[in-house]
């Protein structure tokens, strides 16, 4: 195994969701937190569709006070994972 191979990639990543049929990029950092206000308004989409999901469990993340907090890694992992939002 090389040196390189040891090192975790903490690149940011353009991650892409669908919005209503609509391809969405955003380039998330995975040693980065956000809100869920920052990624709801980074992706144009209404921010319970994160909270509810951190909330549930399928979206690793916080609550400190009114907000709710996310790593950026985790952020990647769960999108990855094949999110996709339609409005309500």
């Amino acid at each position: 195994m090389s040196s390189e191979d040891q090192i975790p990639n903490n690149e940011p990543k353009v991650m892409h969701i669908d919005v209503a049929g609509k391809r969405i990029g955003v380039h998330i950092d995975p040693a980065e937190t956000y809100t869920t206000d920052q990624l709801a308004i980074e992706f144009g989409i209404p921010e319970y569709a994160f909270r509810e999901r951190v909330r549930d469990g399928r979206l690793i993340g916080k609550k400190m006070g009114q907000f709710f907090f996310v790593q950026g890694s985790k952020v990647i992992e769960f999108l990855e994972a094949g999110f996709s939002f339609t409005p309500r």
